[in-house]
């Protein structure tokens, strides 16, 4: 039908209700990612003192084997050397996905943002648009002008006021003619 050339109509009304919204799943979202990040943050703390205390065992017991030549310890010590440093690389590997992980929500809600920003500037688009056209008719009104009510765009919101403006314009036109 129409085509929108323009999506704020009104600053005030458009911008206050986008970022009221907005603000409210930003909100959500640093929560969100504080719990998350204080939670891993919290975590890979751990798994790097695990990795501290592990490297001093298995350092501990190398140094064992080495100076205790004699006993059969020194290959099963080797062998517990090697699985340490697999359990490292996995536990380094974890560090990095929890890393990854938090990178990801962000962007996500960044993204989520972004979106939610352009889709509530077109919502309320719907809004602003109509009651700039009805107040113009409004106005007309006043000055003592008749105007042409048209028909809002399908999707736009308050058709029933529109219609009831149009009604009322008939019923002065009507007066006017008698």
């Amino acid at each position: 039908m129409y085509k929108r050339k323009k999506y704020v109509v009104d600053r005030k009304f458009q911008l206050k209700t986008t970022f009221s919204i907005l603000g409210m799943i930003v909100l959500a979202g640093v929560v969100i990612i504080s719990s998350i990040g204080i939670n891993i943050a919290i975590n890979n703390e751990r798994l790097n003192n695990v990795i501290v205390i592990h490297n001093n065992v298995v350092d501990a017991l190398l140094t064992y084997a080495q100076e205790s030549q004699g006993s059969g310890d020194a290959a099963a010590i080797r062998n517990a050397s090697k699985v340490n440093a697999q359990n490292i690389e996995t536990i380094n590997k974890i560090l990095f996905h929890n890393n990854m992980m938090l990178l990801v929500i962000i962007v996500v809600i960044l993204l989520l943002s972004i979106v939610t920003f352009f889709m509530l500037i077109r919502l309320t688009h719907r809004i602003s648009g109509p009651v700039m056209v009805i107040s113009g008719y409004i106005r007309q009104i006043i000055e003592g002008k008749l105007p042409h009510v048209r028909n809002l765009r399908e999707d736009d919101e308050l058709q029933e006021l529109n219609e009831l403006v149009g009604e009322l314009v008939e019923k002065l036109r009507e007066r006017e003619k008698r």
